[in-house]
């Protein structure tokens, strides 16, 4: 349910950003690459260093995605109650076009 509101709010972000291979990172002072444009262990490691990671949405809009457990400390992730399964979450790279980065409850 949260997650589902946390892509909600992702995807209203989109609008914002403008059709382009990369975008300017307030919080962090960088220009940052989409997960398309990188290798699987390259979007891994973006996401486990920064908390987040860019894609593109419906093809043509540049949308953070964050809030979830990086897939490499997955272990720390306890799933409880309602929400007591684990998934991954998965981005295209340029070698994979089923990427895990981070894992969440369900």
């Amino acid at each position: 349910m949260i997650l589902r509101m946390i892509v909600g709010v992702m995807l209203l972000v989109a609008g914002l950003f403008s059709h382009a291979e990369t975008v300017w990172d307030e919080d962090y002072q960088v220009q940052v690459v989409t997960a398309d444009k990188m290798t699987c262990e390259q979007a891994v490691d973006q996401y486990e260093k920064y908390g987040r990671i860019y894609v593109i949405a419906h093809g043509k809009n540049i949308v953070p995605i964050y809030g979830m457990i990086p897939i490499r400390k997955k272990r720390d992730l306890h799933c409880r109650g309602r929400s007591s399964m684990k998934a991954t979450y998965h981005v295209r790279t340029r070698d994979n076009s089923r990427c895990g980065i981070a894992v969440f409850c369900m």
